[in-house]
């Protein structure tokens, strides 16, 4: 469900600034013609306009990111999307006279920024609807829509089956769940509350909508809890958000207010690619300034002091709990790969070239491959083997939350004590609890913060580092 957004945001965001640049062209064609400038020899080429279009594009997207116009977009209502735009397209506008002050760019006079503003407005909106026209004919011919329960079978509820049932915006309501499904006539109860994990799996539903009554709010949590633990969209209608305000944020579902619980920050994909684009760009650097030399010398030097295979493979799981192959040193004189064993100190498996590599970190190198091909990050929850990961979820709380980002090579975790593997449940527990921690508070300011506390760890050693 995340990617089918994600998919639909950039559209819109495609879309936009197609618009803009298709105005920018024309208004600039139109300004420096001869009907506007006698016996003019400008060219576009002469303007440098791909320069104004840079400007307009970055003003553009972080100004629709912060007034969260691509926030929930198919379910905005429209009014509220006009006023949106217009305000974005007078701050683009704003800046945009402010440059061409600046630049003193004599042919681009007022009547270019009359014209550009006259074009863009109805090319951002003829986009736009041109975009809901296609996801509408998608969604018609693909079945693509999302599957939704509604907790709670009262007067508020069967509201927003109506509002959601009669609107083609892509929800498909599934049932109610209510434990009161015999005061409750003619109408689809799929079960009580205690059956909702089942329920979920069942009808591998998507989104959870919570329109309880007051009187119903003690298992608002216990129902939260669960919907994340199965990666599932939450919203609450806002006369519950009083009783639950620890992380949500107000959005619409058609023309219904409701209060979408965020699980952290990284779910939001402004922030996705801010964390992505830094991943990727750390990485460049890194391969440019260290592992271009260093990687062949520890490989020339497995070689050597570690015969066999250079890489270890191993199954982890990744985000939403999809499982991929992860990248190490070797470092182990052999593995068991049926068998899930953490490694211990002094584990008489580990090669002497090997304990240099874990002590000094080195053997994680290869994973920056995974961050590459975008199966992992930076800095993230460190991703368990995949048979660990299976046993964990069924005794860990909270553990599966951890699975709505990408894993990390290194992590909150890792340097504030619990690195290497473990058998006691509450040591297990308390990385759980501290991996979650950082998922709540992630800024990019943290993730520097990891990582130079994890660099200074290579140079003076981990303990925990076996």
């Amino acid at each position: 469900m995340k990617t089918r957004a994600h998919i639909i945001y950039l559209l819109y965001l495609v879309a936009d600034l197609g618009a803009i640049l298709f105005a920018l062209l024309l208004s600039a064609m139109y300004s420096i013609s001869s009907y506007v400038i006698l016996h003019s020899k400008y060219t576009l080429e002469n303007l440098d306009i791909q320069y104004f279009f840079l400007l307009l594009a970055f003003v553009w997207y972080f100004s629709a990111r912060s007034s969260g116009l691509y926030d929930t977009s198919r379910t905005k209502v429209h009014s509220i999307d006009a006023y949106t735009i217009l305000k974005n397209i007078f701050f683009q506008s704003v800046c945009l006279i402010i440059l061409l002050f600046i630049i003193k760019e004599r042919s681009l006079t007022r009547t270019f920024i009359l014209v550009y503003i006259f074009l863009v407005i109805p090319f951002i909106f003829l986009g736009k609807i041109g975009i809901q026209l296609l996801l509408r004919v998608f969604r018609k011919k693909f079945n693509d829509v999302s599957r939704v329960v509604i907790i709670g079978a009262n007067e508020l509820g069967q509201n927003v089956y109506e509002k959601l049932h009669n609107n083609s915006v892509g929800y498909n309501v599934i049932g109610y769940i209510d434990d009161n499904s015999e005061a409750v006539k003619d109408i689809n109860i799929l079960g009580n509350l205690s059956k909702l994990k089942i329920i979920i799996t069942e009808e591998s539903i998507d989104m959870v909508i919570i329109a309880l009554s007051k009187i119903d709010i003690e298992n608002l949590e216990n129902i939260i809890e669960t919907c994340r633990n199965q990666i599932v969209e939450v919203k609450i209608i806002p006369d519950l958000a009083w009783y639950y305000l620890r992380d949500f944020k107000y959005s619409f579902l058609v023309d219904i207010p409701v209060v979408s619980v965020i699980i952290d920050k990284l779910t939001e994909p402004y922030w996705r690619f801010i964390k992505r684009l830094f991943d990727i760009c750390l990485t460049i650097f890194f391969v440019i300034t260290i592992f271009i030399w260093f990687v062949p010398i520890i490989v020339l030097l497995q070689k050597i002091f570690n015969p066999g295979p250079i890489f270890f493979r191993s199954e982890r799981w990744g985000e939403k709990g999809k499982p991929f192959w992860i990248y190490k040193f070797r470092t182990m004189q052999n593995f068991d790969g049926e068998k899930v064993v953490p490694t211990e100190k002094n584990d008489s498996r580990i090669t002497k070239f090997g304990k240099i590599l874990r002590q000094t970190s080195f053997d994680e190198f290869p994973q920056f491959y995974n961050v590459l091909r975008g199966e992992m990050s930076i800095v993230g929850p460190r991703p368990f083997d995949s048979k660990e990961a299976a046993l964990m979820k069924g005794t860990l709380e909270q553990y599966m939350t951890r699975y709505y980002v990408k894993p990390g090579i290194t992590g909150w975790a890792q340097i504030n004590g619990y690195r290497g593997g473990t058998k006691d449940i509450t040591q297990m527990q308390k990385r759980i609890d501290v991996d979650n921690w950082y998922m709540h508070n992630w800024t990019i300011g943290l993730d520097i913060q990891i990582i130079f506390y994890t660099t200074a760890k290579i140079f003076s050693g981990d303990i925990n580092a076996y």
